[in-house]
């Protein structure tokens, strides 16, 4: 005769969503930190029209926001701060639609793909 068959527990739906609430305080964390950085290096200023920018919730011209400039779900590059620039509203929507095209003067290499370092100097362009 064979051993019992003792059946394991389900882990609870509880569990995973604890476990996901967790995961999802670290990344917001990580991702806030990353903006702290880069209003810091861009000092407040829009990196394509220089205009000073302010944190605010208001959908207004002079609200700063950080942009990915690859994809921030892209894995490797999502916390580096060389792969985000400070925008203003205006010129983040822009670069968004494809509008404005980023060009960068310096790149830096993770995993063998080369990306846009957004500690250099950056232009960008109208297609």
């Amino acid at each position: 005769m064979g051993l019992p068959f003792f059946p394991q527990p389900k882990p609870s739906k509880v569990a995973r969503a604890v476990a996901q609430d967790d995961k999802q305080r670290a990344d917001d964390k990580q991702l806030e930190a990353l903006k702290r950085e880069v209003w810091i290096r861009d000092k407040s200023k829009c990196r394509n029209c220089e205009r000073k920018v302010i944190k605010s919730l208001a959908l207004t011209a002079k609200r700063g926001e950080v942009a990915h400039i690859r994809s921030r779900q892209h894995k490797p590059t999502r916390y580096l701060r060389k792969n985000a620039i400070l925008l203003c509203y205006a010129c983040h929507a822009a670069f968004d639609q494809h509008v404005l095209v980023l060009v960068g003067t310096a790149t830096f290499e993770v995993d063998g793909a080369q990306y846009i370092d957004g500690d250099a100097p950056v232009e960008f362009l109208r297609p």
